[in-house]
């Protein structure tokens, strides 16, 4: 279980230096990713609704 949790803040990281650098259409494929990969993980989906309400996709956002 370590390893998983390791590779899913990897992933977190990655998805949040996406979106720090502008890169918000490989932010949302990376947190989409995550969201699938992991559900129900309380960082995972506030970061993914977060970015989606960002990005002014409110139907989507609301259930994160």
């Amino acid at each position: 279980m370590p390893q998983t949790k390791d590779a899913m803040r990897r992933d977190i990281r990655e998805a949040i230096a996406a979106e720090d650098k502008g890169e918000l259409d490989r932010a949302e494929a990376l947190s989409m990713k995550l969201h699938r990969t992991y559900p129900g993980t309380f960082v995972v989906d506030e970061s993914l609704g977060l970015l989606l309400a960002q990005r002014g996709d409110t139907i989507r956002a609301l259930p994160c």
